[in-house]
């Protein structure tokens, strides 16, 4: 298989079978992530929006159907060939592409975008993770708005402070799915392994090329390097104050600047 490690490791971790258990998120959690994103980024209908890391296009198919036409970029094919699918089956203005985030740019400039659900951070070196960023304030238009997610690098600072593995476990129908996450202070990275038995029997075992862990003062240098306006940080998509003490999510909403 051709292409850089990270690449590498990302089609074998993103799957269709971690597709089904783990990118899908449920009607309430993305209705919720449209209205925050309408909002924060003063989307409306007829806007363009540039989804970075669009995954299988929930919530590109989202804004999409609040008439906001969309571009989405990923890694994986199927993936991109389900979004696609689904936008062609309700006629959505979405454009879909398979290709490197580092390097892509949307056709068309952007009013708006995001990189979501820690799409984010896959090499220990700061200057490749940025490339991202830099990608993302290409695309938009002079005052366009970007939403970055992120994990809340603070509060899990102080999680793996007390231990360097943590574990999470979650029951869905008879599917049993555990992350175990392992910190490496050396390199700053969280590397993740993702064990699914489904009720069969069946396991799939799968060992992440890990994402390095950022606070948001780290995610606010990059953004200022990258180009972007000092960003307001959220909690959540309920719009909530960011306190890195508690925060699950660290949310961050930067612009280009008017004058670029």
């Amino acid at each position: 298989m051709s292409g850089t490690a990270e690449e590498i490791w990302h089609r074998d971790f993103y799957d269709d079978v971690f597709a089904a258990q783990c990118l899908r998120r449920n009607a309430d959690e993305i209705q919720k992530t449209v209205a925050f994103l309408m909002q924060k980024l003063q989307l409306d209908s007829g806007m363009t929006f540039f989804d970075q890391g669009c995954g299988i296009g929930q919530i590109s198919l989202a804004l999409a159907r609040q008439g906001v036409s969309v571009i989405g970029i990923d890694l994986i094919e199927t993936y991109i060939a389900e979004a696609e699918k689904q936008a062609r089956a309700e006629n959505l203005p979405c454009t879909f592409y398979t290709g490197n985030a580092y390097e892509f740019v949307p056709p068309a400039a952007c009013d708006a975008a995001i990189n979501w659900w820690t799409s984010f951070g896959y090499s220990e070196d700061d200057n490749k993770n940025i490339l991202m960023m830099k990608r993302v304030f290409e695309a938009l238009k002079p005052g366009g708005r970007f939403g970055f997610e992120y994990k809340n690098g603070e509060r899990l600072l102080k999680d793996f402070a007390q231990t360097n593995t943590l574990c999470d476990i979650s029951e869905r129908d008879g599917h049993h799915t555990v992350w175990e996450s392992r910190y490496d202070p050396e390199s700053n990275m969280v590397y993740k392994n993702w064990i699914y038995t489904a009720p069969d029997g069946t396991r799939h075992i799968k060992k992440g090329g890990g994402a390095k862990l950022y606070t948001a003062n780290d995610i606010k240098r990059l953004l200022k390097e990258a180009g972007f306006t000092p960003p307001v940080f959220y909690g959540d998509i309920d719009g909530r104050e960011f306190d890195p003490e508690t925060a699950q999510r660290c949310i961050a909403v930067a612009a280009k600047p008017e004058d670029v």
